[in-house]
């Protein structure tokens, strides 16, 4: 227990507190309310091999997890931005993060 509070510890505080990893820290955290329904929406949609007059929920499944990578895409640059002060930019940083997966995304 000990080489975990005097070693490991303070090595894991360090990364923590890396501007880039606590915002994908933070991006994952805003963004767990979408991914908690899209994996309930899964769990439900499962019961449709076994119940044959159950609704077919697979396309708000698409939805959620296809949302996932748009809201993903934004918030990253956007927490970076307001972890390093830069609150003008935030928005133009979300933006841009955005328009790159959509560019990226697309044929």
């Amino acid at each position: 227990m000990t080489f975990m509070t005097n070693s490991f510890t303070p090595r894991v505080n360090k990364i923590t507190k890396n501007p880039w990893i606590s915002s994908i820290q933070d991006s994952v955290m805003t963004i767990l309310p979408l991914i908690l329904v899209g994996s309930l929406i899964t769990i439900i949609s499962l019961l449709n091999n076994v119940v044959l007059w159950f609704p077919d929920f697979s396309l708000i499944h698409t939805f959620t997890f296809g949302l996932l990578g748009i809201f993903v895409a934004f918030l990253i640059p956007y927490f970076i931005m307001e972890k390093k002060k830069q609150d003008n930019k935030k928005l133009v940083a979300g933006a841009t993060g955005l328009s790159l997966y959509l560019f990226l995304l697309s044929p």
